[in-house]
């Protein structure tokens, strides 16, 4: 791209990669291969789609055996330069931010937006906080919490966004870990689960300064409009961010052990969600976009956030994050007016059958449908093209890990660069291998472990006050790499699929859960002797099923009610809405090895349906009970 095209004061930001893209798959691999062998001068021309306040003196310093990593050093900048004040002149009356109201829909310009920001950030500052503290985010999708992440972004405040899935218990374990300064959280109607789970924070953490968005503020806490008013006349800060300063964190979806919140450093990752989002959509004209993502995943944050606002695009936001019924799809295409759809095969599986029946007027589809938190299978990709597109080559699948910062596999709006049911193509800077256990590269469609040979500059730099977790997480298993631990295969063409995690994670609306910890839980409920916990793959995402033994026998024979529900709720208060089992099944015994070892291989075809009673059982040393367990499944 010529300098002049990247120059962020000409036009209100960087012009779009749209012509000078290549539309071939050898054309790709040419460019791919260009960007790696200079990967420096790749990512040093990349960081020109921002605004720095001081030029880097560097563009990487890595370290993959000892796990560090460091990019852009002895640059600084103001992330709000980057994204709201280049478009002011430009496009100040346009709507930055829209959202359903009643009567249609309510929508923030970007000149509106700036001001309300920098109210917020003086806000913030006047009442106390300071550069480096850190805000906690429990909210549902609002303009208030978007503009109070980039309040803290332009105070230098990092903030953490969390999910309003996760139970009171998490997010206070959460908040407490980060030492947050301050609180902030919604009110008002439609909030089920959360509204209780909100309540129970807050009595939880009495001596936290708190805020509230909404049409009342809960006993100690202050109302958002009030906030607001207290930075009204007063000097906003406008703090130059230093490139590895933290910008937010996002904790992992863990529930044992010590939190895990992982940093991003703020020129690195706002490099990387720029470059990413250009070169994956390749839209020619501003848009508005529409994202389900919830902002405590870092798709939210990177394409839902970020990048857009960064690019003069808009954000359309749903009623809930995670959520689309196909009225609410429906009235958000008719009055909004999104051009671009990001979310999960889950919910996206949502409005799908509705939309087919009666699919949305030609000139209301979408130009781009992108999917992440799992694969679209290619009938997924038929269905979604001829509903919401009419080109299944503008449905994107993209894979994406919290710690990676942004998509680095993506299929492309063009049918020699997308083939439906796989991750797509790694970006331009971006190393992807797959490797067998040795460490050994695999041949074309050969199973092995999806690895980077090299970090890139949105990736996780560091996790919260632990020194040593980064290396221990994702550098320690195969030295050398940056582990994924996803199960990965390249075809002849360069394309990369999905062939499973290799450790017992899996995805339930758009946030990852260990088995193994959901195991844990349930055996320590009074009424559970043993669990088992599956992930079932399916075309709407990932579902959890759970296999349990009873105490005292089966829950009907023991003369005991409800325990489904029972344990529902034990889960929902422990862990979030989210983490409740599709399928409950109960058993005399598991199946298990003549070793012992539970045969998790037959407990997942249990729970899909495919073992019948016909099935090979003489693996197991307890096939009666699997018998029996077959059995009443089909019943």
């Amino acid at each position: 791209m010529a300098e002049q095209d990247r120059n962020p004061a000409a036009g209100g930001g960087p012009q779009k990669f749209q012509d000078r893209w290549p539309v071939d798959i050898h054309s790709y691999h040419r460019l791919h291969r260009e960007s790696l062998e200079d990967r420096e001068g790749f990512w040093r021309r990349e960081a020109e789609r921002l605004v720095w306040e001081r030029e880097p003196e560097s563009v990487v310093r890595e370290d993959l055996v000892a796990g560090e990593l460091a990019w852009f050093g002895g640059g600084a900048l103001r992330p709000l330069a980057s994204s709201l004040d280049r478009h002011l002149a430009a496009r100040g009356d346009e709507p930055a931010l829209l959202r359903l109201a009643d009567g249609g829909v309510e929508s923030l310009g970007f000149r509106e937006l700036h001001e309300r920001v920098e109210r917020l950030a003086a806000a913030l500052t006047a009442a106390g906080l300071k550069a480096g503290d850190r805000v906690a985010l429990y909210l549902p999708p609002s303009f208030e919490g978007i503009s109070l992440m980039l309040a803290c972004a332009r105070a230098g405040m990092p903030y953490l966004p969390l999910a309003t899935t996760l139970s009171a218990g998490q997010v206070r374990d959460r908040i407490t870990d980060a030492r947050a300064a301050l609180l902030v959280v919604a009110t008002g109607t439609g909030l089920d689960p959360y509204g209780p789970q909100r309540d129970t924070l807050l009595a939880g953490l009495e001596d936290l300064p708190r805020v509230a968005i909404g049409p009342e503020a809960p006993s100690g806490c202050t109302a958002f409009a009030d906030l607001l008013a207290s930075g009204e006349g007063a000097a906003a800060p406008d703090v130059a961010l230093e490139a590895a300063a933290p910008l937010f964190i996002i904790y992992a979806d863990t529930i044992a052990g010590r939190p895990r919140g992982r940093v991003f450093a703020a020129g690195g990752f706002l490099v990387q969600a720029a470059s990413g989002y250009d070169l994956i959509f390749q839209t020619a004209e501003r848009c508005r976009v529409l994202s389900t993502r919830s902002l405590a995943s870092i798709a939210g944050q990177s394409f839902g956030l970020w990048a857009p606002l960064m690019a003069g695009d808009a954000l359309v936001l749903p009623p809930r994050p995670e959520n689309l019924p196909a009225a609410v799809l429906r009235e958000l295409a008719a009055q909004a007016r999104p051009d671009l759809l990001l979310s999960t095969p889950r919910v996206l599986a949502q409005p799908l059958a509705e939309l087919e029946a009666a699919p949305l007027p030609e000139g209301r589809r979408f130009c781009r449908v992108a999917s992440s938190g799992g694969v679209l299978s290619p009938r997924m990709v038929s269905r979604l093209g001829a509903a919401l597109t009419g080109d299944e080559a503008s449905v994107l699948n993209l894979w994406v890990q919290q710690a990676a910062g942004s998509p680095l596999i993506a299929d492309f709006p063009h049918a020699d660069l997308n083939r439906p049911g796989a991750l797509g193509l790694p970006l331009p800077g971006v190393e992807p291998l797959v490797l067998g256990e040795s460490g050994q590269p695999c041949r074309s469609h050969e199973s092995g472990q999806l690895v980077f040979a090299s970090t890139v500059p949105g990736m996780v730099q560091r996790i919260w006050e632990q020194p040593q977790r980064l290396r221990e997480t994702y550098f320690e298993r195969l030295p050398g790499f940056f582990h994924t631990g996803d199960g990965a295969r390249v075809d002849q063409e360069g394309f990369i699929w999905f062939m499973g995690r290799l450790d017992d994670v899996v995805k339930i609306a758009g946030q990852s859960l260990a088995t193994s910890e959901l195991e844990a839980l349930l055996s320590a409920h009074p009424r559970v002797a043993e669990a088992a916990v599956v992930g079932v793959h399916g075309e709407q995402g990932d579902s959890i099923s759970v296999f349990l033994v009873v105490e005292g026998g089966r829950s009907s024979e023991a003369g005991g009610q409800g325990l489904e529900e029972e344990l529902d709720e034990y889960i929902r208060q422990r862990v979030g809405d989210f983490a409740v089992p599709e399928h409950v099944f109960e058993a005399r015994e598991l199946p298990r090895t003549r070793t012992g070892k539970v045969v998790r291989r037959l407990l997942r075809r249990i729970a899909t349906g495919e073992a019948t009673e016909d099935e090979d059982l003489s693996h197991v040393a307890n096939p009666e009970s699997v018998r029996d367990l077959i059995d009443r499944k089909g019943d």
